[in-house]
C-alpha cells in the first residue's frame, strides 16, 4: 500500500477483533473469526520452510454476498478466508475484506462485517461469547 495508512481496532462479544486499515488507496477490513476445520479449496498457500506451518487462503467471490453486503457490495473488490495450518490440521482464523474507499465507513458498515464473516465461515459466536 502506499501513502500513509492509519489502523483503527473494533472488538465485538469480548474476544473478537475487527481491524481496519485505512490506506490512501483502498479499506482493508480483517475480521477475525474461528472455525475448526477448512470447508474450501486452497487459493495460496505460504508455508515455512519445512511446511509443516503455513497460512492458506481462499478467495472468496464477491458476487456471492452481495445480498448480505447491500450497499457495500458496490465498494467491496476482494474476500480471503485466512487459515492456519500446523501439523496437518487447518482452522479458518480470519477473514479480508478489500474495499474502493468511494466513501467513508462508518461503525455500522464494519458491524456488518463482522457478522457477515462469521455467517461466511459457517461458524457460530457462543452464547458466553455474546455477554
Amino acid at each position: 500500500m502506499e501513502g500513509l495508512e492509519s489502523v483503527s481496532e473494533y472488538w465485538f462479544h469480548n474476544y473478537y477483533r475487527v481491524l481496519v486499515i485505512d490506506s490512501s488507496s483502498e479499506y482493508v477490513v480483517s475480521v477475525d473469526v474461528y472455525r475448526r476445520g477448512w470447508l474450501w479449496s486452497v487459493d495460496e498457500e505460504s508455508c515455512l520452510s519445512d511446511r509443516e506451518y503455513c497460512l492458506v487462503y481462499h478467495r472468496v467471490d464477491p458476487a456471492v454476498l452481495s445480498d448480505k453486503l447491500g450497499d457495500l457490495a458496490s465498494l467491496v473488490r476482494r474476500v480471503e478466508i485466512v487459515g492456519v495450518k500446523a501439523r496437518g490440521r487447518v482452522e479458518a482464523v480470519n477473514v479480508r475484506y478489500f474495499l474502493s474507499r468511494d466513501r467513508v465507513l462508518k461503525y455500522s458498515d464494519i458491524e456488518k462485517l463482522f457478522y457477515i464473516s462469521w455467517d461466511l465461515v459457517g461458524a457460530r459466536l457462543e452464547a458466553e461469547e455474546l455477554d
